[in-house]
C-alpha cells in the first residue's frame, strides 16, 4: 500500500527482526535520496519482547546544515 509513496516499505514478521528493520529504515530514511519509509508493526508483534537489546545506532558522520540568519555553514 505505501510503496509507490515511500522509498522502502515492509512489515515486521517476528520479534527478533525489529532492531534490524528499524536500522534499515532509518538508514534508508537518511540515505543520500532523502525520504519516507514506511514500518508496519502488528499489535501481536509489538506485544512481543525482542530477543536483543534495542539501542540507537552510532552515528558514523557529523552533519551540517545552514544557518539562515548567518549564511555560514555549521556543524
Amino acid at each position: 500500500m505505501f510503496t509507490p509513496v515511500t522509498q522502502w516499505a515492509a512489515r515486521i514478521e517476528c520479534p527478533d527482526a525489529v532492531p534490524e528493520m528499524t536500522r534499515k529504515a532509518f538508514k534508508t530514511a537518511q540515505s543520500e535520496r532523502h525520504g519516507a519509509v514506511f514500518l508496519a508493526v502488528p499489535e501481536d508483534i509489538e506485544a512481543e519482547p525482542s530477543g536483543e537489546p534495542l539501542a540507537p545506532p552510532r552515528c558514523r558522520q557529523s552533519r551540517t546544515w545552514m544557518t539562515s540568519s548567518t549564511g555560514a555553514w555549521r556543524r
